[in-house]
C-alpha cells in the first residue's frame, strides 16, 4: 500500500471500530458515553489533516462534505429524528472519512463523493426494514385476538394515523412499558377530563422522556391496559451496518437503481 492507502485504511478501521463500539452501547442502553467520541475525533482529525496536507486529497470537497454532514446531522437532531449520539457519530465520521476512499472494494458504486452521506442513506434504508417487523407483529396480534379492535378507544382517529401506527408501532401492556420505558415512546396521548380521552400521536422524536409517562398511565389505567407505543430504534446499530455496506458494497440506492436499469435496458 502507498501512504494514501495506508492512511485511508487507518481511517476506515478507526471509524468502523468506534461506531461498532457505539452501536453496542446504543443496543444495551440507548445511550453512548461521550468518551467514545472524545477518543474517536482526535485521531480522525489527525488522519484527515495528514491526507489534506501531504497526500493531495481534494480540500474543498472534503470541507463541503464535513459541512454538509454536520449541518444535516444537527438539523436532524433539532427535529428530533436523531439523538445526540447519532449526530456526533456522523460528524466524527465526516471528520474521519469525508470522501469515498480509493481503496474500497465498492469503489465506483456511489452517487456522489460524500462518504458519510452515503452511510446515512444506507442506514435509513436498512432501518426501514423495521416497518415489516411492526406490520407482522400487528398482524400476529390481530390473529391472536379475533373480534378485538386494534384501535379500541381510538375509533375517531383519522385513517392515516391508524395506518402510520400499524407500520411504526404496536400495542403493549402498560406494565411492560413502565418496566421498559427507556426503550419505547408513547404513540397515544391520554387525557382525563371527567372521562378518559385517548388520541394517537405519531411522533418520531428521539428526545422525549417516556418512562414517567408510562408509569403514571399504569397507575391510572392499570398495568394490564394496552396502549400504542413505538420502540426506540438503536440507530447506531443500523449506522454500523450502513458503514460496513458502504465500505464493501457502496451505496445501496445506487446499486438498486443500477440493477433496475440493467434489467430494463
Amino acid at each position: 500500500m502507498d501512504p494514501i492507502e495506508l492512511n485511508e485504511a487507518a481511517s476506515a478501521s478507526l471509524s468502523l471500530l468506534a461506531i461498532l463500539i457505539a452501536s453496542i452501547f446504543d443496543l444495551k442502553r440507548r445511550e453512548v458515553p461521550d468518551k467514545v467520541w472524545a477518543l474517536y475525533a482526535p485521531p480522525a482529525i489527525a488522519l484527515t489533516a495528514l491526507r489534506l496536507s501531504g497526500f493531495g486529497i481534494a480540500l474543498w470537497p472534503s470541507i463541503a462534505s464535513i459541512a454538509l454532514t454536520s449541518a444535516l446531522s444537527l438539523g436532524l437532531y433539532r427535529l428530533g429524528a436523531f439523538g445526540g449520539a447519532d449526530a456526533k457519530a456522523f460528524i466524527c465520521l465526516a471528520l474521519s472519512m469525508p470522501l469515498n476512499p480509493s481503496i474500497l472494494p465498492s469503489k465506483g458504486n456511489f452517487f456522489h463523493p460524500f462518504f458519510p452521506l452515503t452511510v446515512l442513506c444506507n442506514s435509513y434504508i436498512i432501518s426501514s426494514s423495521s416497518i415489516a417487523y411492526m406490520a407482522a407483529r400487528n398482524l400476529a396480534w390481530a390473529l391472536r385476538n379475533p373480534g378485538r379492535m386494534a384501535f379500541e378507544g381510538l375509533e375517531g382517529e383519522p385513517a392515516w394515523r391508524k395506518a402510520a401506527a400499524l407500520l411504526t408501532g404496536y400495542r403493549m401492556r402498560l406494565g411492560e412499558l413502565a418496566a421498559k420505558g427507556a426503550f419505547y415512546y408513547p404513540m397515544e396521548e391520554v387525557a382525563f377530563d371527567g372521562e378518559v380521552k385517548r388520541r394517537l400521536k405519531i411522533s418520531f422524536s428521539a428526545k422525549e422522556e417516556p418512562a414517567d409517562y408510562f408509569k403514571r398511565l399504569a397507575e391510572l389505567l392499570g398495568e394490564s391496559e394496552e396502549i400504542w407505543a413505538t420502540p426506540g430504534l438503536p440507530l447506531l446499530a443500523f449506522v454500523a451496518l450502513g458503514l460496513l455496506i458502504a465500505l464493501f458494497h457502496g451505496d445501496i440506492l445506487h446499486g438498486a437503481v443500477n440493477a433496475i436499469l440493467r434489467a430494463l435496458l
